[in-house]
């Protein structure tokens, strides 16, 4: 039995490893916000943005639900994401 791929993992066969920061930076860049006007639309601070971008923080699944619904994108995927960034910063440090 075969399960339906998320949009993410679909973008992730086609572009690579895709993490939560890499598809934020994207998504600004392809609708061309300033990072200043990008935190305003998610509503959070644009340090947080640009942590998130540089991959120096991870969002927490509050706040990734929090900004997909600013996107108007499935929380349980962007929560995924971040989920799976976590997990893969984890074993890289253990």
């Amino acid at each position: 039995m075969e399960t339906e791929k998320s949009y993410f993992e679909e973008l992730d066969a086609q572009y690579g490893n895709l993490t939560f920061g890499s598809l934020l930076k994207a998504w600004r860049k392809e609708e061309q916000f300033t990072e200043t006007d990008f935190a305003q639309k998610l509503d959070i601070p644009i340090e947080d943005l640009l942590s998130f971008e540089e991959e120096i923080k991870i969002p927490k699944p509050s706040e990734a639900a929090q900004i997909a619904r600013k996107l108007c994108v499935p929380e349980a995927d962007l929560i995924d994401l971040a989920l799976r960034d976590s997990f893969k910063k984890e074993t890289l440090t253990h």
